[in-house]
């Protein structure tokens, strides 16, 4: 079975890569890798925030072939006021800010980590900005239960966009409660490939000292919730080719 997974960033990556020491570089500049685990091939692309990265196109060039599966993961924020940080979530559907009719995820998929206690939740709101105030968010609150940047795209290029059609899901951990302020606004701090600019966020660090607990603060519990991730993630994978799932592919469907 071909699993490809994606996050954002290196640091929602981390944990699981430092799980198992045979994760192999596929290739360093367009940040991807490969892992077998049993009977599963597991392939990682780190897409940048926003999938800055084109990486639907890199994908299909280092591996060249069509995958079985693809997970859309790594970090988000919560909407709902029912979760907390470091939760695991996975839902059906994926909505964005531009009100275009919302991508379905495999329902067999979905169930299989609600099986292995994901929470289920109705829909991500994929934006095409991070949030950063409680009061942002509760005005994002109708679009989802969670807010990420990537979903979106990920499952519909994998499903539709290159004629992949590829069985997705959607799995993240909550980095960040609905009441919860994040300690500085990163959106300033993005770089065009989707990294966050550390010149950039130490300057306004010593530009702002005060702030510097809070980053430190969201930093650790940021790890966390990665590390949760990435324990679920590796038992997910196993599960997928323990197990028989059959369903169907990811489709476009109004709800």
């Amino acid at each position: 079975m071909r699993i490809l997974v994606t996050f954002a960033v290196e640091a929602e990556f981390a944990p699981w890569r430092r799980l198992h020491r045979d994760w192999a570089v596929k290739d360093r500049i367009l940040h991807a890798y490969e892992l077998w685990r049993k009977e599963v091939w597991v392939c990682v692309i780190l897409t940048g925030m926003g999938c800055e990265r084109g990486w639907d196109v890199n994908a299909a060039t280092l591996w060249g072939s069509d995958f079985d599966i693809c997970i859309s993961s790594g970090l988000a924020g919560a909407l709902s006021p029912e979760l907390r940080r470091g939760d695991i979530v996975v839902t059906d559907a994926i909505r964005d800010f531009k009100g275009q009719r919302p991508l379905i995820c495999d329902e067999e998929l979905t169930e299989l980590a609600v099986r292995q206690g994901a929470k289920h939740v109705s829909a991500f709101y994929t934006n095409d900005r991070i949030l950063i105030t409680a009061t942002e968010k509760k005005q994002a609150r109708h679009f989802g239960d969670v807010v990420e940047m990537e979903s979106r795209k990920v499952i519909g290029t994998t499903g539709h966009g290159l004629g992949w059609g590829a069985r997705s899901v959607a799995i993240r951990a909550i980095s960040d409660e609905a009441a919860e302020n994040l300690p500085v606004d990163f959106n300033s701090m993005i770089t065009h490939s989707g990294d966050v600019d550390t010149g950039k966020l130490l300057r306004h660090t010593l530009r702002n000292p005060r702030t510097l607990p809070g980053l430190i603060s969201f930093g650790t519990r940021t790890q966390s919730a990665a590390k949760k991730l990435g324990g679920f993630l590796d038992e997910y994978v196993i599960s997928l080719g323990k197990e028989t799932v059959v369903g169907r592919s990811a489709q476009v469907a109004s709800r």
